[in-house]
Order: structure tokens, then sequence, then C-alpha cells
């Protein structure tokens, strides 16, 4: 008699250790089902009816088969789950990378072009200014100059060219010496 009482004593502590390992596998199929997208309602129902089934029935064979159940339901809802990973550099992707470089290129480009565009006007602006305080502090020189330039183009634009290289080269040399002429 003491010999199947402590039988069923281990009995139950087994039990209750796989009642408890139980419970643990339906809180991890609960969280899966919440994790999937899919519908997997009817097979987690019939795992949960599987698991109450268990713990009502404590009989080996149907334990062992009912534990076999569990295992092929969650083998079979292992392999329905698809997963589908995203490459972004994968050959559908090389069109949309060579259009984000196009892209990037004629950006760049424009403000190239923009920012050498806005330097020359501001140069042709301060030109036109120090034309324009040369024409009201000195009128009749500024109407020989404009005489001159329209009888004269060509050679008053070489004659100029000349003069600003000489007066640049100056600037250097006295940059470089220190000196301020008198």
């Amino acid at each position: 008699m003491d010999k199947i009482e402590e039988k069923l004593d281990s009995l139950e502590q087994v039990l209750e250790v796989l009642i408890g390992r139980f419970r643990n596998v339906e809180i991890v199929v609960g969280s899966l089902a919440e994790n999937e997208p899919k519908d997997y309602r009817n097979e987690m129902q019939s795992i949960i009816g599987l698991l109450e089934r268990a713990e009502q029935k404590a009989r080996w064979p149907e334990l062992a088969s009912s534990i076999a159940e569990v295992g092929k339901k969650l083998d079979t809802s292992r392999q329905k789950s698809e997963v589908r990973h995203h490459h972004h550099l994968d050959l559908r992707s090389r069109s949309r990378l060579w259009w984000v470089m196009s892209v990037f290129m004629v950006v760049t480009a424009t403000v190239g072009v923009a920012t050498a565009l806005g330097i020359r006007n501001h140069q042709l602006h301060q030109d036109a200014e120090k034309f324009k305080v040369v024409r009201a502090f000195y009128p009749k020189l500024s109407n020989q100059v404009e005489e001159v330039y329209l009888q004269h183009h060509d050679a008053v634009m070489v004659r100029a060219d000349s003069l600003l290289r000489e007066s640049i080269a100056e600037k250097k040399k006295v940059k470089k010496s220190g000196r301020v002429k008198p």
C-alpha cells in the first residue's frame, strides 16, 4: 500500500510539473497567435482543448498522445508562417539606386550652377556700382569713356585688359615687399 501511495505521490508531482509546462506552452502558443498575422484561431483552440483535456485526464497514454498532437500542431503552425525578407540592395532595387544617384547628381549640378551664377551676378553688380560712382563724380570722363568704347570697342578692351593685368601685378609686388607706394 505504501508503495502505491508513493507511486501516486510521484505521479502527482510529475503531473503537476507537466501541467506547469503545459501552461507555459499555452502561454507561448498564445503569444505566437498574437504575433502571427494570419488567423490560427482553430489550431490554437484545438491545442488549448488538448491541454485542458490533458489536465483533466491524467493518464499516461492519453498524455503522451496529447503531447504528440501538440507537437504536431506546433510544427504545422511553424510551417505555415511565411516570413518575407526585404533586401534593399537586390536586383529589383537596382533601378531605384540609379534613380537616387541621378537625382543626387542633378541636384548637385543645379546647386553648383546656381552658386556660380550668383557669384558672377554679385561681381557684375559691384562693377555696375563702381561705374555708377565714376559717372556721378566724373560725368565728363565717363561720357568720354562711353564714346571711345562705342567707336573702338575691340582696341579699348585689349588696352583695358593689359592695364588691369599691370595693376594687378603691381599690387602683388607691393604685397610681397610690404611697401606702399607714396
